[in-house]
């Protein structure tokens, strides 16, 4: 794969254009919150499939989307995000985090790529 950093780059951009947005949002906190999976994911997920995503890039999305948890929920800047950065199966309340988004959309890419064939894997 080439140079694709500008396809991150843009990615990341475009998200943290959508954080600044996002601040007063009229919407409640469960449509807030909606937002990052509905709209955010599937723009990451098409990128990874396209680009070459460095851990560093992945946890600058990863807090992203954890400030974006906060403004959904009209919290203060100043608030803890790790709420929103923790996984409900250690107590918090962050969907899924790029790196498995990552790890899920490629295995999902191998898949097609392999016809359908059946690989016994962890769910992620």
């Amino acid at each position: 794969m080439g140079n694709t950093s500008a396809e991150v780059s843009y990615v990341l951009s475009n998200m943290q254009a959508v954080a600044k947005k996002f601040k007063g949002h009229p919407y409640s906190y469960r449509q807030g919150f909606n937002l990052i999976p509905t709209a955010l994911h599937p723009v990451f997920t098409y990128s990874v499939g396209v680009a070459t995503w460095t851990m560093k890039k992945m946890q600058i999305l990863h807090n992203l989307w954890g400030f974006m948890g906060k403004r959904a929920w009209d919290l203060t800047e100043g608030h803890n995000a790790a709420p929103f950065l923790t996984p409900n199966s250690e107590g918090g309340v962050a969907q899924l985090s790029p790196f498995h988004l990552a790890a899920k959309s490629s295995l999902q890419l191998l898949k097609r790529a392999t016809g359908g064939l059946q690989l016994s894997l962890i769910h992620i």
